[in-house]
């Protein structure tokens, strides 16, 4: 007698997965490209912040070394009228100015830089010899019985960028200082006078509107300045811009005679970031 077999169902083979179906890499590379986008995004996102706050120091410390400069040749004006001068000559003012000049020989101007102004100030030296308590523009030290004279303006340098400089009356004539301070695009000057004597400025005028008397009554000078950083930034703000160097309300009143109180940068250069600083620098010796 035989027995039958038990029927059983065969049994069911696991099936094992090997690889990712067609739809599984595609979402897997779409989420990949997804964060590789975002980390990239992030990382210029930090650099360009980082860059940007370089630049703006940058700004900052090409704005406080050109005031330092100015300010330590302002503050020793002094027409020198102990001084003895040949016979039929007058005494100059311990300041003077222009506008929209840039300086070259003596007091003859070439084409200004962004209708910047030219400030030029008399010195009188310390000691003999020379103590090195005044020094001009070039930092070179004036004695006692010396007159000597420092011009600051802006100049474009070999690279075509405008600098500020200054020019010293040397021996024999003047001789240039290039490259004081990079990056300063404009440059402005008033004038404070105090016409009464009672030490208080009366008036804020510009070169142009200045006489022969007021050179003679300034006591402050007020100085602004318009810096730009060195590079392009690529991936700020293209658009238009305009800088007031004293203030809006100033260049709507004076701009007609004083066009290089508002300065609007062209198309090619607006991608540099910029900056107005402004200062006030008080003479030490009285007005004569």
């Amino acid at each position: 007698m035989t027995c039958p077999f038990p029927r059983f169902p065969p049994p069911r083979l696991k099936r094992v997965q090997c690889g990712l179906t067609l739809i599984e890499m595609m979402v897997a590379m779409t989420l990949g490209s997804a964060v590789a986008l975002t980390c990239c995004a992030l990382f210029l996102m930090a650099r360009h912040a980082n860059q940007h706050i370089e630049e703006s120091v940058r700004m900052q410390e090409a704005s406080r070394m050109a005031f330092e400069l100015m300010a330590r040749v302002i503050r020793q004006a002094n027409a020198g009228g102990s001084l003895p001068l040949t016979a039929g000559t007058r005494l100059r003012p311990a300041i003077e100015g222009d506008d929209n000049v840039r300086f070259s020989s003596g007091l003859t101007s070439r084409p200004d830089v962004n209708h910047s102004d030219l400030i030029s100030v008399v010195q009188i030296g310390s000691g003999t010899p020379a103590d090195g308590t005044v020094r001009n523009c070039g930092s070179g030290t004036i004695n006692a019985v010396t007159r000597s004279i420092s011009n600051f303006y802006l100049a474009r340098g070999n690279d075509g960028k405008p600098e500020l400089s200054c020019q010293y009356d040397g021996r024999p004539g003047y001789r240039p200082v290039a490259d004081l301070v990079p990056g300063i695009e404009v440059l402005q000057f008033l004038y404070a006078i105090d016409s009464n004597g009672d030490g208080v400025p009366d008036q804020l005028l510009n070169a142009a509107a200045m006489s022969d008397t007021q050179w003679r009554q300034v006591v402050a000078v007020r100085i602004a300045i318009l810096v730009r950083t060195s590079n392009i930034d690529h991936i700020g703000s293209r658009a238009a811009s305009v800088y007031h160097l004293f203030g809006p309300a100033y260049s709507a009143l004076r701009e007609a005679a004083d066009p290089g109180v508002r300065f609007e940068p062209d198309v090619a250069s607006r991608g540099y970031i910029r900056k107005v600083f402004n200062t006030t620098v008080w003479l030490r010796q009285p007005p004569s």
